[in-house]
């Protein structure tokens, strides 16, 4: 509809910024526990097994590793339709 792209828009950024904000907290919550429930330790041994042999070297000290990992976010969200569904 005409008129809505800049509502669009705008709802497609703050969802943005409220999904970028939950991710931070819970991965944040993941890394003082010391609990990768995500993998990523297991994706850097599968990407670059040459960088774990050699600085990880096992999942306990990936645990010490993972608590000070600093990460980029960038969240991308599309609004396609605004409204509700008719049932």
């Amino acid at each position: 509809m005409p008129g809505h792209q800049g509502n669009q828009s705008g709802i497609a950024r703050e969802n943005e910024h409220s999904v970028k904000e939950l991710l931070i907290g819970l991965i944040q919550k993941t890394q003082k526990k010391e609990s990768d429930i995500f993998g990523f330790g297991e994706l850097v041994r599968a990407k670059k097994p040459s960088y774990w042999k050699s600085h990880v070297k096992s999942a306990e000290q990936w645990g010490e590793i993972y608590k000070n990992v600093t990460f980029d976010y960038r969240v991308t969200s599309k609004v396609r339709r605004i409204g509700m569904k008719a049932e």
